[in-house]
């Protein structure tokens, strides 16, 4: 059986049925947790503080090179 996804995997029950799935496919315990709280993990993801900072640095960038052409 396939493991819970986003927000599915965040709910005690999908967060539960996927440590009985990985543990019915012979994981231990502590690795079958860790696998579902990856899972619950996955659709909050936040972009990382230095992407932000350069994608902010390049939008100024865009901005003064679009202000000189006019």
């Amino acid at each position: 059986m396939p493991l819970n996804k986003g927000s599915k995997a965040k709910t005690k029950k999908g967060f539960s049925e996927n440590i009985k799935t990985e543990m019915k496919a012979g994981k231990p315990q502590k690795q079958a947790v860790a696998i579902a709280y990856s899972e619950a993990d996955k659709s909050k993801k936040k972009p990382k503080q230095s992407d932000v900072k350069q994608d902010k640095a390049l939008v100024k960038k865009m901005v003064k090179s679009v202000a000189l052409k006019k």
